[in-house]
C-alpha cells in the first residue's frame, strides 16, 4: 500500500454534474432513506460504476488495487470499492451503511476482489521469530462491509462528524501507510507486511488493516515472492557488471560500460516507482540493494543519483 494524492486527479464529471445519472440516483437514494419507516432493503446503488469514475480510479492508482497493489487483470477488472461501506456495517448490525457517501469521490477506491470481498483464504502466519508459514486452516479475509473504528461515535446520517470515528482501516488517500505498516523481507520466500511498532506497540491501524484486507494472503505473498526473485536476479547481474567495469582500465570503453551499468541500475530502481505493482515491498528491496552496491562499488557509483522510491 502506497500513499496516493487524490488531488492529482480531477473529480469525475459525472459526480459533479447536477443532471447526470449519478445526481439522479443520489436523489432517489435520499428519497429512499427519508421514508418512514426506512425500508429494510438497502438502496441498490449502481451509478458509482460509471465509466468516467472507473477511468479516474484507474488513472489515480495506475491500474492497481488501492490496498494490495495488485494490477487489475484483463479478465478480472477491479471493483469500485466503498471505503465506508454503503449498505451495511459488519460491526454494527443496526447501521444502514454510509449510504450518503455511496456516490462521494472521497469514498471510492479501486480494489481487487480478494481485498474487497470476504471469503476464506489461506493466510501467512508471522511468528515472533523464525520464517513465516502458511496457516493450516483457511480464515475469512476481505473487507466486504467491515469498517471498525477506534472512536466511540459512529456516523449514522448525513451531517454527522466523520472525524469522530477514527477508522482503523487504512485508506491510502487519507493515511500515510508507511506510518502504520512495515515489510519483513528477511525471508524472501515469504515477504509479508506487518504493523509498524512505535515504542514497542504495534499500530492498531496497521494490525487491523493487514487482517481485514488479508494483505498476507498466500497467493498474494507468492506474487510478491516471485517479484523479489526477479529483483534478486537483477541485483546479482548488476554486481557482476559493476564488478567487471571496475576491473577495466581507464578509457572510453570503461566509460561507456559504466554508463550502461548506471542505466541498468536506474531501470532496476524503477521497480520501486509507485506506479509499479507491489512497489511498496519492491522499494524496500531496491533501497537495500542500493546501499549494498554503493558500499561495494563506491567509486563506480559515486556520481549516480539515488532514486527516490520510498520505504
Amino acid at each position: 500500500m502506497r500513499f496516493i494524492d487524490r488531488k492529482s486527479i480531477q473529480t469525475p464529471a459525472s459526480l459533479l454534474d447536477p443532471t447526470s445519472k449519478v445526481a439522479r440516483e443520489r436523489q432517489r437514494a435520499e428519497q429512499h432513506y427519508q421514508k418512514t419507516p426506512v425500508p429494510k432493503k438497502s438502496f441498490p446503488f449502481a451509478a458509482y460504476k460509471c465509466k468516467d469514475i472507473v477511468a479516474a480510479l484507474t488513472a489515480l492508482f495506475s491500474g492497481k488495487c488501492a490496498y494490495c497493489e495488485s494490477k487489475a487483470g484483463a479478465t478480472q477488472p477491479f471493483d469500485v470499492e466503498h471505503y465506508r461501506p454503503k449498505g451495511a456495517v459488519a460491526e454494527d448490525p443496526n447501521h444502514r451503511g454510509y449510504w450518503w457517501l455511496a456516490l462521494d469521490w472521497e469514498n471510492l477506491l479501486p480494489s481487487c476482489s480478494d481485498c474487497n470481498r470476504e471469503r476464506y483464504q489461506y493466510l501467512i502466519e508471522v511468528p515472533a521469530s523464525g520464517p513465516p508459514f502458511v496457516a493450516s486452516k483457511t480464515r475469512l479475509a476481505g473487507k466486504e462491509s467491515a469498517f471498525p473504528i477506534r472512536g466511540k461515535v459512529r456516523a449514522n446520517k448525513p451531517g454527522d462528524d466523520l472525524a469522530l470515528e477514527d477508522p482503523l482501516l487504512l485508506d491510502p488517500t487519507r493515511h500515510q501507510p508507511e506510518d502504520h505498516l512495515q515489510w519483513k523481507i528477511d525471508y524472501p520466500e515469504s515477504p509479508v507486511v506487518v504493523a509498524r511498532s512505535t515504542g514497542g506497540e504495534p499500530s492498531p491501524h496497521g494490525t487491523v488493516s493487514v487482517k481485514v484486507y488479508g494483505l498476507n494472503r498466500q497467493k498474494l505473498v507468492e506474487e510478491r515472492r516471485d517479484l523479489l526473485r526477479t529483483l534478486q536476479f537483477e541485483y546479482e547481474l548488476l554486481r557482476v557488471i559493476f564488478g567487471q567495469v571496475t576491473m577495466m582500465p581507464a578509457g572510453p570503453l570503461r566509460e561507456a560500460s559504466l554508463r550502461r551499468a548506471r542505466e541498468m541500475l536506474d531501470q532496476f530502481r524503477q521497480h520501486g516507482d509507485p506506479t509499479k505493482r507491489y512497489s511498496a515491498v519492491a522499494a524496500v528491496f531496491v533501497k537495500q540493494v542500493d546501499d549494498l552496491l554503493r558500499e561495494e562499488f563506491t567509486e563506480a557509483l559515486a556520481s549516480v543519483t539515488v532514486a527516490s522510491t520510498g520505504t
